[in-house]
């Protein structure tokens, strides 16, 4: 099973915020933003898998149970731990580096076109300055 069809699956009952559009339709706009970003086809597949964990009852051995270690790497990094401070999350992406950054950039890139909040807007806007090493 490619990443895609996994993701496709685990989110076949899932819905953005709207409540109509089908999340996979975020998954699809930030693997082609990584596509086109890296042309790196484990990158892509990692764009589909950011958020099994994060969103769904998934976990990282599913990931790595159905991919490699590797993919099951990427995956905890990408997934934004409920006791985890926003702000340590993106620094912790920064660190683990550049293919890290571009999932997490095509994902911001892809939540700041569907209707963001204010605050969302603020969060991302901040979250970028930091993996694209925005010095103030």
């Amino acid at each position: 099973m490619t990443a895609k069809e996994f993701a496709k699956e685990k989110h076949k009952n899932h819905f953005r915020r709207d409540g109509v559009t089908p999340y996979f339709n975020h998954l699809e706009d930030v693997a082609s933003l990584v596509k086109h970003l890296t042309h790196d086809e484990f990158l892509i597949g990692v764009a589909y898998l950011h958020d099994c964990v994060e969103d769904l009852h998934c976990d990282l051995p599913d990931i790595e149970n159905e991919f490699d270690s590797e993919t099951s790497r990427y995956v905890d990094v990408l997934t934004h731990k409920k006791s985890q401070n926003y702000e340590k999350y993106i620094k912790n992406i920064k660190e683990a580096g550049d293919s890290f950054c571009a999932i997490k950039i095509a994902d911001i890139l892809s939540n700041l076109s569907d209707n963001p909040t204010k605050k969302q807007v603020k969060k991302y806007a901040e979250a970028l300055k930091v993996l694209l090493g925005y010095k103030e």
